[in-house]
């Protein structure tokens, strides 16, 4: 099953939940960056006062648009983390239900008790991974793709030939970013495997502990349990020192990006293009606006990690049945307090039938 299909099957269940967040996130980025408007048009008049009036005015309109936007951004903030609380557990709920269904169906080949440990580790992977994926969705993509859209038509708005070349710098930054960060996701699916094989073999070795007790049996259990714990420690290592490595690379790119920008500011203010209210305005934004796509980037290597997790998890609990029904087979119907079952044949996996013509009739 794909991730994102499964992600988008509950998005549309939820849709109104999902509809007042995106909403109210928004309006918090533009309140976000109205505030910052606000406070640099105001820095930018204070020179030009002397006893002018209509300076004064225009001082008093922008402390007052100040205000609004904090207003705005906190009553936004309020609504989003309010209907956050409420979509994340009825959006897990929703997940569980699911998995628990389909692990029920898949409950042959889950019979023995490590496969059973590898479902319960990968069920935790599935649910936990889909939490941080809304949590990365939000503050790596909503938030910061809202906060780059109004910062960049401020700039623009200020001088357009300035607000291009930050926007041609940036799209060139979020590119190198997403590239270099999205590299981490193999190595997250193979931690996630290799982690789910060691608790499986964990809860194995617990539940078999009456076989433990043989000293013979207890060296075979920990030799095997210690053979897949320290594949799931190199598979751990190895994720994050590359995690390392990747984050250095988009580090360089996020400073010279940086650095560029700056002159770009600073060279439209010396030719002209830019007055004192615009740099702070400008330059305000900037070091917000690049931040937003660092998260961007950093969204990309956390959702490659979680997207290999849980697309781990989900390859095992929704596996084609090896187990179906007949086409014709009915439910089983209740009928007073007696059971029956007639003429019952079952085998498993194409070998010896374990059930052959089975006959049972309780009576209340």
């Amino acid at each position: 099953m794909s991730v994102f299909a499964f992600i988008f099957k509950y998005l549309r269940k939820t849709k109104v939940m999902v509809s007042v967040i995106l909403v109210a996130i928004v309006v918090r980025s533009v309140a976000d960056r109205g505030e910052i408007y606000a406070m640099s048009q105001t820095i930018g008049l204070l020179p030009q006062y002397t006893n002018d009036k209509s300076v004064l005015q225009g001082i008093i309109f922008y402390i007052g648009l100040l205000a609004f936007f904090l207003v705005v951004e906190g009553i936004s903030n309020y609504i989003w983390r309010y209907m956050g609380g409420k979509f994340q557990p009825y959006f897990s709920s929703l997940v569980y239900k699911d998995i628990f269904t389909a692990v029920h169906h898949q409950s042959v080949t889950f019979f023995n008790e490590e496969m059973a440990g590898k479902v319960a580790s990968k069920t935790k992977n599935i649910v936990s991974g889909i939490r941080d994926i809304y949590g990365h969705l939000v503050f790596g993509v909503i938030r910061p793709v809202t906060g780059i859209f109004v910062s960049l038509f401020l700039i623009c708005r200020a001088d357009w030939l300035t607000g291009i070349c930050i926007s041609i710098l940036n799209m060139i930054f979020m590119a190198a970013i997403i590239f270099i960060r999205r590299k981490i996701g193999s190595f997250a699916e193979k931690r996630a495997r290799f982690h789910a094989e060691t608790d499986g073999v964990f809860i194995d070795t617990v539940t078999n502990s009456d076989l433990v007790k043989s000293f013979a049996n207890y060296f075979y259990e920990k030799s095997k349990f210690y053979i897949v714990l320290r594949k799931a420690v190199r598979s751990e290592q190895e994720e994050r020192t590359k995690d390392a490595l990747f984050d250095l690379e988009g580090k360089c790119v996020f400073y010279g990006a940086y650095l560029l920008s700056c002159i770009s500011v600073f060279y439209s203010w010396y030719i002209g293009r830019l007055v004192l209210a615009d740099v702070v305005m400008t330059t305000a934004l900037l070091n917000g606006l690049m931040m937003e796509v660092n998260n961007i980037g950093f969204f990309a290597g956390e959702f490659a990690q979680l997207y290999g997790q849980v697309k781990d998890g989900l390859e095992l609990v929704f596996q084609p049945s090896l187990v179906n029904d007949a086409p014709d087979a009915h439910n089983i119907r209740m009928r007073g307090k007696a059971i029956k079952f007639s003429n019952i044949s079952y085998h498993y996996n194409n070998k010896d039938n374990i059930f052959d013509k089975f006959n049972l009739h309780i009576i209340d």
